[in-house]
Formats: C-alpha cells, sequence, structure tokens
C-alpha cells in the first residue's frame, strides 16, 4: 500500500513537472525561432545594402568612363562638343583628374577647392585616386598618354561608412543577443570566426572543436547565409540555449533523484526489519539459554546426589550425556546473542566426529554417506555453533525423507574455500522457494518455528563469512544444500 501510494505521487509529480518543461521549452523555442527571424531579416537588409554600394559603385564607374569617352571624343570631333559638355556637366559628384603620363594635371572635376589651390594636395589627391581604381586610359592626338583617375564621391564614402557601422552593430547584435542564443559567425569557409556569442571559448579553441560544434548546431538549425563582401557568403550557426537544453534533461534528473530517495528509503527500510530480525533472534536465544539454565542446575545437582548414593551407574551416565547435551544448547543459543570467538580447527575432523554422533542417533532406515578427504583443512569456525548448522541440516534431511532414504555429505577444497554439500533423497523443494525457506518464520512443518535454516544462514554467513543456498533441488526428487566456507 505504501509502496502505492509512493509511486503514484511520483508519477503524478513528474507529470506535473514535465508540463511545466514542456511550456518552459516551448516559450524558449518561440525566443529562438523569433530570434531567429529578425536575424534572418536584418541579414536581408544587410545584403540589400550590400547589393546597393555594389550597384553605385558600377554607375560611378561608368560616369567616369562615361567622361573619358567623352574627352577622347572631344579630341577627336569638336561637332560633337554640346553632346560631350553636357555628359561632363552631369557628372557632379564623381571626383575626376585627367593627367599625363607625367602625373601632370590637365583637368579636373570635383575636386574641393582648398585641394585645386595646392599643388601638394592636388599629386596627393592623383596618388589617392591611383590606390582607388585603375585608371582609365584616354586616346588623345599626336599620341599623347593620357590617363582618367577618379574615386568614389562623397555620396558613396558615406553610404560605405553607413554600411560599415550596419555591419558592426548587425554583428553585435548577433554575438550579445538578449534571447541568450548560442551563436556563432563564421567565414565562407566556415573555418574562422567572426563573432561568437553565448559560448565557451574553450570549446572552440580549434579547427577540429569547431568543426564539431558547427556540425552540431546545423543539426540543430539550417545556418543563416549572410553577404558582406559581394558574392562572399557568410554563415551564421545558432542552436538551443543551455536552459533549453538543460529543461529537456530536467524530469530525468528528477526520475533519477526520486529513484533514488526511493532506493534509500527501501535500504532504510530493509535495513531497520533486519535489525529488528536481529533483536528478535538475540532476544529469543538470551531468553532460551535462560530458560534452559533452571532445567541445567537441578539436572547437575540430582547427578551429584546420584554419585554420593549410587543406584544405577548406566543410569547416571545417560544423565550425564543429556546434561552435556543441554549444556551445549544453552551455549550454541548464548553464542547466536553475541559475536563467538573463532578458532582454526580442521574442518574434517569436526564434521566427522559430529556426523558418527548424529548417525548413531538416528533410525537405521537412514543409509549415512561420508566423502571427507582424509588430510587436513583448516577453517576458523566456532565447533559449537559449525555443528549446530550440521544438525539442523541433517535434521530436515530425515524429516524430508520421512526417516527412510540416504544422507550424502560430501566435502571438497578449492585454492581458497572448503565446499561441503548435504544431499538426501527426499521430497524436494520448488524451486520459487529456495530463497524464502532461509526467512525467519517460514516452514512447512506443522509443529516448526521456521527458525533452523534462518539461524544456519547467521551462523554461516555472519560469523564464518561464508555463503549457505540451495544448490539443486526437484520436487519428490531429493535436495542438495551448499555451505561454502573460507580455508584459513
Amino acid at each position: 500500500m505504501v509502496i502505492a501510494v509512493i509511486l503514484i505521487i511520483m508519477a503524478i509529480t513528474i507529470w506535473q513537472v514535465q508540463s511545466f518543461v514542456t511550456h518552459l521549452a516551448k516559450e524558449e523555442g518561440t525566443k529562438i525561432t523569433l530570434w531567429a527571424a529578425a536575424i534572418q531579416k536584418k541579414a536581408k537588409v544587410v545584403t540589400v545594402t550590400r547589393d546597393l554600394l555594389d550597384k553605385l559603385q558600377q554607375e560611378e564607374r561608368k560616369k567616369a568612363t562615361l567622361y573619358a569617352l567623352a574627352i577622347q571624343e572631344l579630341n577627336s570631333n569638336l561637332n560633337s562638343l554640346p553632346f560631350i559638355v553636357k555628359v561632363m556637366e552631369d557628372n557632379t559628384t564623381v571626383p575626376i583628374i585627367l593627367a599625363d603620363q607625367y602625373n601632370n594635371v590637365l583637368a579636373s572635376k570635383n575636386i574641393e577647392p582648398q585641394v585645386l589651390s595646392n599643388k601638394t594636395q592636388m599629386y596627393q589627391e592623383l596618388v589617392n585616386m591611383k590606390k582607388c581604381y585603375k585608371p582609365i586610359h584616354i586616346k588623345m592626338f599626336k599620341g599623347m598618354q593620357t590617363f582618367l583617375y577618379y574615386k568614389d564621391s562623397k555620396i558613396l564614402n558615406d553610404i560605405k561608412l553607413t554600411f560599415d557601422n550596419l555591419v558592426k552593430t548587425f554583428i553585435s547584435e548577433v554575438a550579445s543577443n538578449s534571447a541568450v542564443v548560442p551563436v556563432i559567425f563564421t567565414n565562407s569557409k566556415q573555418d574562422s570566426i567572426i563573432a561568437s556569442g553565448h559560448i565557451q571559448q574553450n570549446t572552440i579553441n580549434s579547427k577540429q572543436k569547431l568543426q564539431k560544434i558547427l556540425y552540431d548546431m546545423k543539426r540543430q538549425n539550417q545556418p543563416i547565409l549572410v553577404d558582406f563582401e559581394g558574392g562572399k557568403k557568410n554563415y551564421i550557426f545558432y542552436e538551443e540555449t543551455p536552459m533549453l537544453s538543460k529543461l529537456r534533461y530536467y524530469p530525468f534528473v528528477l526520475l533519477s533523484i526520486v529513484t533514488l530517495f526511493l532506493g534509500l528509503f527501501f535500504i532504510i527500510f530493509k535495513t531497520y526489519k533486519q535489525v529488528e530480525h536481529d533483536r528478535l533472534w538475540v532476544g529469543m536465544s538470551k531468553e532460551t539459554a535462560h530458560q534452559l539454565g533452571t532445567p541445567l542446575t537441578s539436572l547437575i545437582g540430582w547427578i551429584d546426589y546420584l554419585k554420593d548414593n549410587p543406584i544405577n551407574n548406566e543410569l547416571i551416565n545417560d544423565i550425564s550425556q543429556d546434561v552435556k547435551r543441554l549444556e551445549l544448547v544453552s551455549d550454541r543459543f548464548s553464542k547466536i546473542g553475541s559475536l563467538p570467538k573463532l578458532q582454526q580447527e580442521n574442518i574434517c575432523e569436526v564434521l566427522k566426529s559430529n556426523l558418527e554422533y548424529l548417525q548413531k542417533r538416528t533410525t537405521k532406515n537412514i543409509e549415512f554417506n561420508f566423502t571427507i578427504p582424509q588430510y587436513q583443512v583448516y577453517v576458523k569456525t566456532s565447533i559449537t555453533l559449525f555443528n549446530w548448522v550440521m544438525e539442523n541440516l541433517t535434521k530436515n534431511a530425515i524429516d524430508a525423507m520421512e526417516g527412510v532414504g540416504k544422507l550424502t555429505i560430501h566435502l571438497t577444497t578449492t585454492a581458497k574455500t572448503c565446499i561441503i554439500d548435504v544431499t538426501d533423497t527426499g521430497k524436494g523443494i520448488i524451486k520459487s522457494k529456495h530463497k524464502a525457506i532461509f526467512d525467519a518464520g517460514y516452514t512447512t512443518k506443522t509443529r516448526g518455528w521456521g527458525l533452523g535454516l534462518s539461524l544456519c544462514k547467521r551462523i554461516i554467513e555472519n560469523f564464518h563469512s561464508g555463503k549457505i543456498f540451495v544448490l539443486e533441488s526437484n520436487l519428490n526428487d531429493g535436495t542438495t544444500f551448499r555451505i561454502i566456507i573460507p580455508i584459513v
């Protein structure tokens, strides 16, 4: 019931968080979409401005060329003078200087007055024009070499300045965008960064890293094309914000945390239950030892009396053996309630002695078969508790065979462990119960307490650092228990 309530609460919590995250992710996605749309529109403005600038430059080039042709026509045909004069007068913007092959200025147009009046400044203006554009060659009479030099008009320069400011502003807006979108502005070859924003520099400090992150960005969104240089395409790569990326994984992180706490709760709960079981066993063991103490004291007193007043020596011996047995039982239970002292023992000798004792006190219808090696195998053990385990397994096997059958005890060793198999020919155990039989209180007997195998598990695993389990069992085909304990 508690588990069901916890699972329902966890499912409702995750559903609520998922809805909230989905909503936030949608808002973040909308912001990115709007930002990308705005950037695309601004990119179109930049491209259109670039195209307009190119057209103006072409127009001014045409004006200069037409002006040069007019001068050349005037030199060869004076009848065209009115048309040529009109062509020259129409050029009111493009600065022009006509000079011979020796850089002597023959004529000029649209030059600032202060430059015209100063030969040095006029020569410097001619030098500047040579750097701007290739001069136009004009054929003059008598083979005279004449060249027409020109530069951009003031209007075109102002437009260029405006365009440069527009580009700078555009790049700045892309890099430091309010939508906090990670963005990289590259050249046409996509191997050099013009600008970047909201992205760690160490992630793009090499060409390999740059290409990887550009590939990842391209998988998310198609790059935005921008033309800054007349035909050379620049690219704007962008991806979703870090916040949106985190929001996508947040439900899974929450689920992991909830699962971790749920697992921790179960571990604590299981540990608590185990502690309760241990307390129960300790209390029961101490109480049993206490209860056995009273009859033991009485029996010891009767033995002393019978020794002083002999009646039947055989009776006295039997009583003595039973008293020793009661003392052994008391000792066993007292050791369960505390940490026993383990000593190095030859397990072959301990096992053989205990099994011979049990065989004498078992019906002749049970065939005992021991397979114990002749060499010595030393383990750290408490003989009292280990014999108790073997007695429990032996009695359970005899009960399972209902007093008739074969009991086989087989001891083998590996490099580090001692392995003891106890096999009977009884009614067997179904596979689903192979682990449950070791739980406290589990029993199939009418008068059983379900404590024997639980005590065996505690003694072998907690005190001997070993293992005990059902190796093999089938219905009506017997059972094999295996004990594994480390060799000294």
